[in-house]
C-alpha cells in the first residue's frame, strides 16, 4: 500500500469503492491493511481516513479520535440517523489546507464488520457522527466539497491550491 494520501483532483477520490465480500473479511488482509492505515493516519495527524485515500478500492476506513479506541471498520454503512442537523467544521487529508463547514446529522448509528467478520453497531454523536459520515462520504465517492455551495467550494479549492504550491505538490 503506498504511505501517501490521495489528494485533490485525483480521480480515485470520486470513485465509489466496493463492498468486501464477508467470506474474505477473516483473511488476515485487511487487518494488515486496516493497521497500516491507521499509522498513515497517525503520521498525518487526522481521526479518519478511508481506503480511497490512499489508493485501495475496498470500502474500508480508519476512525481514532483518540489513542485508545481505533476502529477498522469493513463495509461501513449509516443505518439510522437523526433529523436534527448541526454544522461541522471539518478538514480532510485529501484537501490538504482547507476547511469547510458542512452540515451533517446530529446522530448516527453504523453498521460495519470488524476485522473477525463479527457486524458491530456504533451510535454516535459529536464528533465521532461527523467523523463517520466524512469517511463514508469519502467510500461513496463524495467529497466535503461537495456538500457545501459553489462558493465555499471554490474558497476550499484555492486554500488546497495555495497549500501545494507551498508544499512544492505537482
Amino acid at each position: 500500500m503506498k504511505q501517501m494520501i490521495t489528494v485533490h483532483p485525483s480521480k480515485d477520490l470520486f470513485t465509489k469503492t466496493i463492498d468486501i465480500p464477508k467470506k474474505d473479511i477473516k483473511s488476515d488482509t485487511y487487518s494488515q491493511i486496516g493497521s497500516s492505515m491507521l499509522e498513515i493516519l497517525r503520521k498525518k495527524g487526522g481521526i479518519g481516513l478511508s481506503a480511497n485515500q490512499v489508493g485501495l478500492p475496498f470500502n474500508m476506513c480508519v476512525v481514532e479520535l483518540t489513542s485508545s479506541d481505533p476502529k477498522i471498520m469493513l463495509n461501513p454503512r449509516v443505518v439510522k440517523q437523526s433529523d436534527k442537523m448541526v454544522k461541522s467544521s471539518e478538514g480532510c487529508l485529501s484537501l490538504p489546507g482547507a476547511t469547510v463547514v458542512v452540515n451533517r446529522h446530529a446522530n448516527v448509528t453504523v453498521n460495519y464488520e470488524d476485522v473477525t467478520g463479527e457486524t458491530i453497531s456504533l451510535s454516535a454523536n459529536g464528533l465521532l457522527s461527523s467523523c463517520l459520515q466524512h469517511e463514508i462520504d469519502h467510500l461513496k465517492g463524495v467529497l466535503m466539497i461537495n456538500r457545501v455551495g459553489e462558493v465555499h467550494r471554490s474558497r476550499a479549492l484555492k486554500a488546497v491550491y495555495r497549500y501545494k504550491k507551498a508544499k512544492g505538490y505537482r
